[in-house]
């Protein structure tokens, strides 16, 4: 059914979204990475998730006009597998008509809280995502 919806979908609209990933954080392991369309999720990613480079996890013909995209993310810090954080994050998107928009998103992790709080009582949870549209066709 899905195969049928997407060969429909694609015959239907000339539009696309493609969707890239990268990941950064020395002592950041991705247990859970998801990326979701409109509620719908697209992809999923197995536990260790690593994309050191731009890596594209989706793409695929949609709609024109308003999308969100959403990343939700679950990671642990090798430091201390107690110290982990979850983010889920929503991003507005608008697909031109006949046209490729490619949404890159970054995760970066620059937290000390696994390193810093078990000495000092004091530590610091920093993870960032952003998404950049760009249209590219």
């Amino acid at each position: 059914m899905r195969g049928r919806v997407a060969a429909l979908t694609t015959s239907l609209f000339s539009s696309k979204l493609r969707v890239s990933v990268r990941t950064a954080g020395d002592d950041a392991r991705i247990q859970g990475f998801v990326v979701t369309l409109d509620e719908g999720v697209v992809y999923r990613a197995q536990a260790g998730f690593i994309a050191e480079d731009d890596k594209i996890v989706y793409e695929h013909a949609a709609a024109p006009g308003n999308h969100v995209v959403g990343i939700e993310i679950e990671r642990q810090d090798t430091r201390g597998a107690s110290f982990r954080t979850w983010q889920v994050s929503r991003f507005a998107i608008q697909i031109p008509e006949r046209k490729t928009l490619e949404a890159s998103v970054r995760v970066e992790d620059d937290s000390d809280m696994a390193d810093d709080f078990p000495d000092d009582k004091d530590g610091e949870y920093e993870l960032g995502v952003r998404l950049r549209a760009k249209v590219v066709e």
